[in-house]
């Protein structure tokens, strides 16, 4: 199923509403304290309190400092730079969140650290992709061997594509693998991240259409083939803070 911090994290900041409440709250305070009000109280704290969640520490009051973003001063930084760093950081937070969550994508993408470039390429392909782009970027492309288990309770090996006897028709299998697929399958060197989650790495743009698009055709097929009553595309992610 998806990963609801990747699909907040694409969706982006705009469309988490407990995210644009705090900007709104952090801006309206900074326009207080540069008229000379509420540098101390509640006020503050609760912004502290949402900004340590991001990663950031106060070593006095009202600045911040964060260990990839550096320092904010609510005093005399500009505000546009400040939510610059406050938003990189709530990504940071959503890809740290995603990777903590015990997920077997997760566990395979444990050592990649957030990237900056490659989030905002694979925000791009989220925007203008169809549905099947959006699973794959978001981990809601699910192998044969999945529904294997979800129905059966086991993983038979073997792969019903290919006939292979000696394989399990993994996501990895299936992807990059599978004479089966082959036929969209692009040739190229592409790392865990996007053999995984189809998230482009920068390089040569219509590869990396072309492994996006490529998965999303191999999910369209798996999907296509399971007799599982799957919900509309988002249904599985249960309603929590972002």
């Amino acid at each position: 199923m998806a990963s609801r911090d990747l699909r907040v994290l694409l969706e982006g900041h705009a469309f988490c509403p407990r995210f644009v409440a705090f900007g709104a709250s952090l801006k309206a305070l900074k326009t207080a304290v540069s008229l000379g009000f509420c540098r101390v109280g509640s006020w503050p704290k609760r912004v502290d309190k949402v900004l340590q969640e991001f990663g950031w520490t106060s070593p006095n009051p009202l600045c911040w400092w964060h260990a990839s973003e550096g320092s904010i001063d609510l005093v005399s930084d500009n505000i546009d730079q400040i939510m610059h760093k406050v938003r990189n950081s709530w990504r940071r937070l959503r890809w740290i969140s995603f990777l903590n969550k015990g997920r077997r994508d997760s566990a395979v993408l444990a050592h990649f650290g957030f990237n900056i470039s490659r989030y905002k390429l694979a925000a791009k392909a989220f925007q203008v992709g169809d549905n099947h782009d959006r699973a794959v970027l978001t981990g809601a492309a699910n192998s044969s061997a999945l529904y294997q288990v979800v129905i059966d309770g086991q993983t038979k090996v073997g792969c019903d594509w290919c006939h292979r006897s000696d394989v399990v028709s993994s996501w990895r299998h299936l992807g990059w693998e599978c004479p089966f697929f082959a036929d969209t399958r692009p040739c190229g060197d592409f790392d865990l991240l996007q053999q995984r989650l189809g998230w482009p790495s920068g390089g040569a743009s219509n590869a990396d259409a072309a492994a996006l698009r490529h998965l999303a055709a191999v999910r369209s097929t798996v999907l296509a083939s399971t007799p599982l009553r799957i919900p509309p595309e988002g249904a599985d992610l249960p309603e929590d803070d972002c």
